[in-house]
């Protein structure tokens, strides 16, 4: 349009409105279109070759899945980063069976092909069949030009239940963690192998148990990391949700935290069909992580019926103990849900299990298989409690053991991932097993002892049980003064440090209403360069994980230490003898700093070459004030 200059002007005014109007209605289509855009490239499924390039290798490929562990009939959501963009891939999955169907729910052999997006990642589902379903374990490979694997990964079906506990352990520590493989699908299992992280070392097996059968030793290979067990008589494992497998592994920990990584935190605990463990896989991955505090943390202890904290119980073989174990919720956030408590394999199935929360929600679903009380379905707030109280009765070789938990943040089951882990003070709580009753006997020998003489004491060690002692140690600090010469004893090992001597004993447990053989403990009484009579004291001290009554447990022995006299010339009497004399008598009496006295009388005889003497020694006197 052509006007004058005033109505350009209004015309031009008029048609930045309209210009600006525009521009906004534009801006909106085209941020729904790139929110649009953006929702597909993060859904994109699988489909026909879109590009029909296949991607070359960029060597930065990866593959996961949202899950481990699947139920049959679940969708199984892939995704992928690292590959080259806007070029196609194709998804090779292979069932247990060793079938490769699509994962449209057709179950059609063959594989499907995905195109990755912009930035070269790629999303894919494959639903599990169900009816029948297809159990154990699957591969997941991503093919790229020429059938180049770019990245392989392996999934689960239907698997067994695996529980670890503690779920969390220091870095560079000696733990020992219960296992727990509970069956709840597949054929009878006659093989049990359980794979511990990159990391772990000096591994051993503490203990086991199994529902059914009876199990061979445990083989251990450090290397591999791996242990494994096999069934060498009688019934497998096979009724489902029934039988189990309870191996109690020691082992240091790796020496830096594995943080979130799934795979370095991961054991791996396996099933199988066959005796040399090849067939009928079963598995499950419980993580364990190792050093990292997590925002939701948990503090465990024993407690009394009052709510009061106890260190250490002792609890007498063959007679039923009630067990109250707290968890309480620490950290910065709360999160803690389920819960597990772990007994040893020697103490009877807990039974009569209460779970009491104070500060959260009720837990409603208690499940007890063998030594594991787990708890799902409730909810610990920060500062709150849970206390788990039940009834067992241990019949164990006399000794120390570990009752474990797992607390987890996933809401019924152990943690599926480390982002679903608790960390712990009190992870494993220690509790002795076998009641016995110590009590010590100390004696010294002479008594008194001259200065810079040699001092012994003996020491007795006795249980009255009324079960054996486990791990029994005898403390005994010498006196000031004293030289440390020697500590020795059958089936003792004494070590002198600093003038402490500790003797463990090296005979196995001390049985109920036994006597340990004797110690001896030899030292150099305080030196002659000080004069004057003192009273040394000498206390040594009995222990053992299974003896709570220490008012027994010490014995004292108290030991004069003096200077002896010195004699002096001696008297004649006559002054002068003349041969062939028959009453010549030789004496002297002496006094020392610290008032011993000491005489002597010697009246030689001719006829028969020897003399006689008398020697008298009073009771040191008081010297005067």
């Amino acid at each position: 349009m052509v006007s004058d200059g005033a109505g350009t002007s209004v015309g031009g005014a008029a048609a930045r409105k309209g210009a600006t109007g525009m521009t906004g209605r534009l801006a909106v289509a085209l941020l729904v279109a790139l929110t649009l855009f953006a929702f597909q490239l993060s859904h994109a499924q699988s489909s026909s070759a879109a590009t029909g390039v296949p991607c070359p290798q960029t060597g930065n490929e990866v593959v996961a899945t949202d899950q481990r562990s699947y139920e049959p009939g679940s969708l199984v959501h892939v995704t992928g980063m690292g590959y080259a963009p806007n070029c196609d891939v194709v998804v090779k999955i292979t069932r247990p069976d060793g079938s490769v169907v699509t994962g449209d729910g057709s179950f059609a052999p063959g594989s499907d092909t995905v195109t990755t997006d912009l930035f070269g990642g790629l999303n894919y589902d494959y639903l599990l069949q169900s009816i029948p379903p297809v159990e154990g374990t699957y591969v997941i490979e991503v093919l790229g030009l020429s059938d180049t694997v770019l990245a392989r990964m392996t999934f689960h079906d239907a698997n067994n239940d695996a529980n670890v506990a503690p779920g969390w352990a220091a870095t560079n520590s000696t733990v020992t963690f219960s296992s727990l493989y509970r069956k709840t699908t597949g054929g009878t299992v006659q093989h049990v192998r359980i794979t511990l992280p990159v990391g772990y070392s000096s591994i051993s097996v503490a203990a086991s148990a199994f529902s059914s059968g009876t199990w061979s030793a445990p083989t251990i290979n450090q290397t591999n990391r791996t242990i494994d067990v096999q069934l060498t008589g009688g019934t497998g494992l096979a009724t489902n949700n029934v039988d189990w497998a309870r191996i109690d592994v020691t082992a240091t920990t790796p020496t830096i935290p594995t943080g979130n990584n799934g795979n370095g935190s991961e054991w791996l605990m396996q099933t199988f069909t066959d005796t040399v463990g090849t067939a009928g896989e079963q598995n499950d991955n419980p993580p364990v992580l190792i050093g990292d505090v997590t925002d939701t943390s948990a503090a465990i202890t024993f407690v009394d019926g009052s709510g009061n904290a106890i260190a250490n119980p002792v609890f007498q073989n063959g007679i039923a103990a009630t067990v109250r174990v707290r968890i309480t919720g620490t950290g910065t956030k709360a999160g803690i849900k389920y819960t597990d408590v772990a007994v040893p394999t020697c103490f009877s199935s807990p039974s009569s299990v209460t779970a009491t929360v104070s500060g959260g929600n009720p837990y409603g679903s208690v499940l007890v298989t063998d030594g594991f009380i787990r708890l799902g379905g409730g909810a610990i707030n920060l500062g709150g409690s849970l206390t788990v109280q039940f009834s067992t009765t241990p019949n164990c070789t006399s000794g120390t053991y570990l009752v474990s938990s797992d607390p987890s943040q996933n809401a019924s089951n152990p943690p599926s991932g480390t982002n679903q882990s608790v960390s712990t003070t009190g992870g494993s709580l220690t509790v002795a097993a076998g009641l016995a009753d110590l009590s010590i006997t100390k004696t010294d020998s002479p008594d008194p002892v001259a200065r810079g003489g040699t001092l012994t004491y003996t020491i007795g060690v006795r249980n009255d049980g009324p079960d054996d002692a486990s791990a029994v140690k005898v403390v005994d600090t010498i006196p000031a003064n004293t030289t440390f010469v020697s500590a020795t004893g059958t089936n003792w090992n004494c070590v002198n440090a600093s003038g402490t001597v500790t003797c463990n004993r090296t005979g196995g447990n001390l049985a109920a209403s036994a006597d340990a053989p004797n110690i001896t403990i030899t030292v150099t009484a305080p030196p002659t360069t000080s004069t004057g009579t003192i009273t040394i004291s000498n206390s040594a001290t009995v222990s053992s994980p299974n003896d709570n009554t220490p008012g027994n447990n010490t014995a004292t022995a108290s030991t004069v230490v003096s200077t002896p006299p010195s004699l002096t010339t001696p008297t004649l009497s006559p002054a002068s003898p003349t041969t062939n004399i028959t009453n010549l008598t030789a004496s002297t009496t002496t006094s020392d700093v610290d008032g011993d006295q000491i005489s002597v009388t010697c009246r030689p005889r001719s006829t028969r070459a020897r003399a006689t003497s008398s020697l008298s020694r009073p009771h040191p006197r008081t010297p005067p004030a």
